[in-house]
Parts: C-alpha cells; sequence; structure tokens
C-alpha cells in the first residue's frame, strides 16, 4: 500500500513538471505567433516598436504558467490547515464527552464537526490560494509594456 502511495506521488509530480515543460514550449511558439500578428496589423500600437526579444519576453510575463505552481501551493496549505482542524475537532470530542453523559448524540456531533472541520480546513486553503493568486496576477500586455518601458 506505501509503494502504491509512492507511485501515486511521484507520478503525479511527474504529471505537474511535464505539464509545465509542455505548456512552457506553447507559450512560447504562441508569443512568436502574437508577434508575428502584431507586426502584419496596420495600427499604431505602442507595442509595434518593441523588438522580437522584448515582446516575446513581455508576452510570457504577462501569460506566464502558474497552474503547477498554484496548485502545489494548494496542497501545502490543505496539509498545513490539517493538524488545525483536527485540534478543533479536539475540541468538539471534549464537547461530545459532555454531551454523551446527558444525551445520546455525543458521536453524532463529533463525526459532523470532524467533517465540516476538515471541509474547512480545506476551503481556507482554496481562499488563501486563490488571494495570492490573484494579488500576483499580472496586468494586460499593454499595461504591462507601459510599466516596464514608459516608466
Amino acid at each position: 500500500m506505501g509503494i502504491l502511495i509512492a507511485l501515486l506521488i511521484v507520478g503525479g509530480l511527474f504529471w505537474l513538471g511535464y505539464s509545465w515543460w509542455r505548456d512552457v514550449r506553447e507559450l512560447d511558439e504562441l508569443a512568436h505567433a502574437a508577434y508575428d500578428t502584431l507586426q502584419a496589423k496596420q495600427n499604431e500600437s505602442p507595442l509595434r516598436t518593441l523588438n522580437k526579444e522584448d515582446f516575446i519576453d513581455l508576452y510570457s510575463h504577462v501569460h506566464r504558467v502558474r497552474f503547477q505552481k498554484y496548485f502545489l501551493l494548494f496542497l501545502l496549505f490543505g496539509f498545513l490547515f490539517m493538524p488545525l482542524t483536527l485540534m478543533l475537532g479536539g475540541v468538539f470530542k471534549q464537547l461530545t464527552v459532555f454531551l454523551e453523559e446527558t444525551v445520546y448524540i455525543g458521536s453524532i456531533i463529533q463525526g459532523f464537526a470532524t467533517f465540516f472541520f476538515v471541509l474547512l480546513g480545506w476551503v481556507g486553503a482554496v481562499a488563501l490560494t486563490l488571494r495570492i493568486y490573484h494579488t500576483r496576477s499580472p496586468g494586460t500586455i499593454e499595461d504591462e509594456y507601459h510599466n516596464k518601458f514608459e516608466t
């Protein structure tokens, strides 16, 4: 059983690494295509003044691959919150010992409390990860151009 879990973890990490590598390659191809499309247009965009390397660097910054990093961050937060949620479940266990002496619903309350505290821990991990994700997300390519080249 332990070997199966280790294989699943290694396989998952391999999948994340491979998908990151594949997404970076695809992003590079998209950046080249976007530069060619921009140069073919007849508009007066300030982005047309950039050379190909600067444009690809800017495009890659705006559209960088972020899923794998934030997925691992989510798992880290989830497993860090787990001891906290189980400690809160321990507090409710003491409450159920008291209720077990008076009414026979203590074990039901303990089960629900443990379930909802674990669920609350994972929801907290999602909320924290999404907050970090959105505060670090870049703007549009025009915004990043103005931030990088016009200041």
